[in-house]
């Protein structure tokens, strides 16, 4: 089971994560998820093990407010939104 979960709500986010975890060989899962849908996912994968869970937006409000895990929030700049 991996220790850290990066949850997505794109498939671009999705892919983008995947191809980093994979590069840097890290003990990592990328899950999609949509709000609706995150806080039961990311339950199952603590129940599995997981230690750490990184995430961005409203994903990241509803897990840290609900969950008693640590959340690494993804911020994005204006910029990168542009882009």
């Amino acid at each position: 089971m991996a220790k850290i979960l990066l949850v997505t709500p794109t498939q671009q986010m999705y892919q983008q994560g995947t191809e980093v975890i994979s590069e840097a060989q890290l003990d990592a899962k990328v899950l999609m998820a949509t709000s609706q849908t995150v806080l039961e996912i990311v339950r199952k994968e603590c129940l599995e093990g997981a230690a750490v869970v990184v995430a961005r937006g409203n994903q990241a409000h509803l897990l840290k407010n609900e969950l008693n895990i640590p959340v690494v929030e993804i911020v994005l700049e204006g910029q990168e939104l542009a882009m």
